[in-house]
Parts: C-alpha cells; structure tokens; sequence
C-alpha cells in the first residue's frame, strides 16, 4: 500500500469518524441545551455504551467462501503444444455405375494438439505441502482482519465514552466541582483513541484488500466481512 493510498484512508476516515452525532462536544467554551440533555441520560448513555454488544465475524465462514471461490492463476508453461499439417490432393475413383471419374481434390490437414504433464509423486507432495502453507496463511490472514476488525469496533466505542466523558467534564469544571487539568486528561485520551482508530482502520482495509483478491466473488465475499 503506498503512501498516498495512505493518506486517502486516513482522510476518509477522519471525515465518517462523526457516526454518532450526540456524543461530540460541539461547544467546548459553553455549556449547550443539548449538554444538558445529554447529562439527563448520562447514566443511561454511558451503561449502554459499556454494554454495547457487537456481532464476531466467522473465520470459518470466511474461509470455507474463500477455499470454494479461489481465484486461481494457471500455470501454462508445462503445456506442450503440437502442431501437424498435411497438404495433397487425391482422385476420386471409378465406380461400377461410372468408369469416367477423373474428378481431383485438393485436401488440407491441420491440428494442434495440447499435452499437461501428469504430475510424478514428488511433485505430488510439493504441491500438496503448498497448499497446506496456502490454508495456514488464509487463516491468518483471516484471524487478523477478523481481531483488527474488533479492535477497530471496541476503539469506536471507548471513543463515544470519551467524548461522553469530555461533555460530563465541561459541565462539571462549570460548577467547580472538576478541575480542568481533569478535562485535558479526558481530552488527551480522545486524540490517542483517535489515533488509534486511524491506525487499525489502515490495517483493517489492507488486510480486506487482500482477502478479496484471493477470490473470484470478491462482491459476495464483502456481505460476510
């Protein structure tokens, strides 16, 4: 992945990062009507954000889709190709009901013949330990869009409670009752979660990348990742 591909993912993701409009603090200087609101269900937005379930992509799935829609690449350099011709000409000959046939024919002969070798017993085996290092890598490769996945899911989620915090903060450094060295703390926790979404984000559509084009149904495959 290059530097520029980089960057356009790590743009785009700054631009959608605003999936959830109440948990951002739009007025840092002041305190908002809808601040308050959001501090009226503060216990009931922060419990659902802690209990918040999320559904585990199938590494079995997604491999079993792949193993059966491989987009395979064909070896063509053990074909061997033969090619035979024949040029003539021949004359039909006489029958019993006509003496007088001197009818000639020119003929032309052409075919091509493809021949694959069988594989020997050696190259039985090496073909048979590649595709055993082929699965194993598939399944890494899976397990580690499947984790980073998560991950990703998991840092979105402490994001919104930092940013429910950060609104919390505001309110409570208003009254006096939180100091606002409290709310750079709070504040320093976003940008590092930010951070940390931007990053795993990258890995997470380099590892999808790859696992599309280990098939040839890269569209159905999406539906499952």
């Amino acid at each position: 992945m290059t530097k520029i591909n980089l960057i356009i993912i790590s743009l785009s993701i700054l631009l959608n990062s605003n999936d959830d409009i109440k948990y951002f603090d739009n007025s840092p200087k002041k305190i908002t009507h809808e601040d308050k609101q959001i501090m009226k269900e503060f216990d009931k937005l922060a419990y659902e954000l802690v209990e918040e379930k999320h559904k585990v992509l199938s590494i079995n799935k997604i491999y079993t889709f792949i193993k059966n829609n491989k987009s395979y690449i064909h070896d063509y350099n053990k074909i061997l190709v033969n090619l035979n011709g024949a040029l003539g000409s021949k004359t039909k000959r006489a029958s019993e009901y006509n003496e007088n046939i001197t009818d000639e024919r020119n003929y032309y002969n052409l075919s091509i013949n493809l021949k694959y070798p069988f594989y020997d017993e050696k190259l039985k085996k090496e073909l048979h330990n590649e595709k055993i290092k082929y699965n194993e890598f598939l399944l890494i490769m899976i397990k580690d869009y499947v984790l980073t996945n998560q991950t990703v899911i998991k840092l979105k989620q402490k994001l919104k409670f930092y940013r429910l915090k950060q609104i919390r903060g505001k309110l409570l450094q208003k009254t006096g009752i939180e100091y606002l060295s409290t709310r750079l703390e709070i504040m320093d926790n976003l940008l590092t979660t930010k951070d940390e979404v931007i990053e795993n984000e990258i890995k997470l559509k380099g590892f999808k990348e790859q696992l599309l084009n280990l098939t040839s149904k890269p569209n159905e495959l999406k539906k499952l990742l």
